[in-house]
């Protein structure tokens, strides 16, 4: 996924609309940021706990990530 090469290669936490705009060029920002939402509601259970969330910002939990099981992803 897209999203965790973005979020594990981060030094910190990634802004929404920065995500956005890499996952979505082509759309709006309004639509690229709906894109994200569904995206996060639609990850695997083991993937949602890794995430670390704010209204702005999301950040990968790297320790989270070795209990992470690939294959149910």
């Amino acid at each position: 996924l897209p999203l965790l090469a973005i979020l594990v290669l981060a030094d910190g936490p990634v802004t929404r609309e920065a995500i956005a705009r890499l996952l979505w060029r082509r759309v709006d920002s309004a639509s690229a940021l709906a894109s994200l939402r569904q995206l996060l509601h639609h990850l695997a259970p083991a993937l949602r706990s890794a995430i670390s969330s704010t209204r702005n910002e999301l950040m990968i939990g790297k320790a989270a990530l070795h209990d992470c099981d690939v294959w149910s992803v």
